[in-house]
């Protein structure tokens, strides 16, 4: 399971709850175009089909424990894109 322990907005154990999407990364480097291509096509494909709220990462939902995407994400380019 993607998410473990974890919690967000009043919610626990998230695995029930969430849907996660996995990109190869060490956490200190760039993410790919073809990665963050193929992320944004997953999740608008994922919000078209789906009730879905919110984009976050395992770091915003187990802080602490899991860290990605890290710091190299580009939230600011990414999150714009998908709606």
């Amino acid at each position: 399971w993607h998410a473990g322990v974890s919690k967000w907005r009043g919610l626990t154990g998230l695995n029930s709850y969430s849907i996660g999407i996995e990109l190869q990364n060490t956490g200190t480097q760039q993410y790919t175009d073809v990665q963050i291509n193929a992320a944004i096509e997953v999740c608008k494909t994922l919000i078209a089909n789906y009730p879905i709220k919110e984009i976050i990462g395992h770091s915003d939902i187990a802080p602490g424990r899991k860290p990605d995407p890290g710091p190299q994400f580009p939230w600011a380019k990414f999150k714009p894109l998908i709606k």
